[in-house]
């Protein structure tokens, strides 16, 4: 499995932005590793909502990240996904 630089992460900002919103996930943050992306998840959404948008996002640029939700413990969010510097 092919796993982005953060880079590669933020240049697809705008679709990643698009996926999530339609899978119900928020707030998109880098996480720890490379691909990792830490997001809200929207109350009623489970893991398949997780999984299938990762599964888009795969499907159109042919790298999949590995969603973790900020709710998780241990879940490390980093800066937002396309932004330059961390808050």
């Amino acid at each position: 499995m092919v796993r982005p630089e953060p880079a590669q992460v933020d240049a697809a900002r705008a679709l990643l932005e698009r996926l999530a919103a339609v899978h119900g996930l928020s707030q998109l943050r880098h996480g720890d590793e490379f691909g990792e992306i830490v997001a809200v998840v929207a109350e009623g959404r489970t893991y398949f909502d997780v999984v299938a948008f990762e599964d888009a996002v795969e499907g159109r640029v042919g790298w999949r990240p590995d969603v973790v939700s900020a709710a998780a413990p241990g879940a490390r969010p980093g800066r937002a996904v396309g932004a330059t510097t961390a808050p």
